[in-house]
């Protein structure tokens, strides 16, 4: 006779992608409480960006946090995107961002 344990055990749901949910866990975007703390200075660095700036850009992007170093393509307020040499970003993606010694 199985015990009730070993019953229960046969209902739980299968993880056909076992791991993912705990990548999700680790990748979650920050909270919006971090990103307060942040969004002043990244705001004031949006702000004086230049065209051909470089900059380094932390962002979050399909579930996970992304870096990249480049020069800026185009910044556009009204949509509120910024072009890092290939990479679109949303403002409200970003985590942060340092301006870098031109080359």
């Amino acid at each position: 006779m199985q015990s009730r344990i070993d019953r229960a055990s046969q209902f739980l749901p299968f993880d056909a992608l076992k791991g993912f949910h705990e990548m999700l866990e680790l990748q979650e975007k920050r909270s919006l409480l971090e990103q307060e703390k942040t969004s002043q200075n990244v705001e004031s660095i949006l702000l004086s960006l230049k065209k051909d700036d470089k900059v380094k850009v932390s962002y979050y992007y399909d579930l996970e946090y992304l870096e990249t170093i480049g020069l800026v393509k185009e910044i556009d307020y009204k949509r509120k995107k910024l072009w890092v040499s290939k990479s679109e970003i949303d403002f409200q993606d970003i985590a942060s961002i340092e301006r870098k010694n031109n080359i």
